[in-house]
């Protein structure tokens, strides 16, 4: 149900258009920003940024740098579904994961050499 490689690959490349950066900035503030029921598209979006910091241009590392306080904000996230399950433990580990690559200039920049998240 997640984003495919090919997906990922394709919004990365668009980072470098100054035009499809908006659309794609635009995207990713309204889908951090549910809560919920919709943590799915909370969750998607990270994994999309995560891509998007490792491979894409370098504006969407300095935009992630920007706004990292919207990143640290979903570290605290809670949603239980209907049965009880956590969906929200997911988007803490990845908001993590997140917010360490852009505050660690060494892991950063071995992610984007390498190209590996």
């Amino acid at each position: 149900w997640g984003p495919s490689a090919a997906q990922m690959e394709q919004i990365s490349r668009a980072t470098y258009s100054p035009t499809l950066f908006a659309d794609i900035i635009y995207v990713r503030d309204r889908r951090l920003n549910d809560h919920g029921k919709y943590w799915r598209h909370v969750y998607k979006s990270l994994v999309v940024l995560e891509y998007c910091i490792v491979c894409g241009s370098d504006s969407i590392v300095k935009y992630a740098k920007d706004t990292i306080y919207v990143i640290k904000t979903l570290r605290e996230f809670q949603y239980q579904d209907d049965k009880g399950r956590d969906q929200g433990a997911n988007i803490r580990q990845k908001s993590r994961e997140i917010v360490a690559l852009l505050e660690s200039e060494t892991l950063l920049r071995e992610a984007r050499r390498t190209k590996q998240i």
